[in-house]
């Protein structure tokens, strides 16, 4: 399970370094380190998730879609897979942002890595600061 949050860095290549207390968990769902590398479609970050634990349940969705057809849940399947990238964490638990990803989401070099139970997200730190401020003012945090 992936809780807390981190400050990471992205060099200057677009890779960051996953922080060593959740590499076991990312691990425990997928031992390849592969990940879907996903733009979030409510919230200015990226998700991280384990592409084992959530691949099939992409393919479990699509597979419902053809038996069912449904303009505005295909729609869904459509913005999900077009906004993710599938990618891998080196042996040294790098993972290379794509560059036109980072650009879409303008992700500085400072970040904060969220865990978010099945996710990792990252975030811009004023961003994220602004984010968690509103909630608190909301009542929500």
């Amino acid at each position: 399970m992936f809780t807390g949050q981190h400050e990471i860095t992205m060099d200057g290549k677009g890779r960051i370094a996953l922080p060593s207390r959740w590499r076991s968990s990312f691990l425990e769902r997928d031992p390849q380190r592969k990940v879907f590398i996903v733009r979030d479609q409510n919230m200015p970050c990226l998700d991280l998730i384990p592409y084992a634990a959530y691949a099939p349940k992409l393919m479990e969705f699509a597979d419902r879609l053809n038996v069912i057809e449904s303009g505005e849940e295909r729609m869904k399947l459509r913005l999900l897979t077009a906004r993710a990238v599938d990618a891998e964490f080196d042996e040294q638990w790098r993972l290379l942002i794509p560059q036109d990803v980072r650009r879409q989401v303008a992700l500085p070099s400072s970040l904060v890595a969220i865990g978010s139970v099945n996710r990792i997200e990252l975030w811009d730190p004023e961003v994220w600061n602004r984010y968690e401020a509103a909630a608190a003012l909301n009542g929500k945090a």
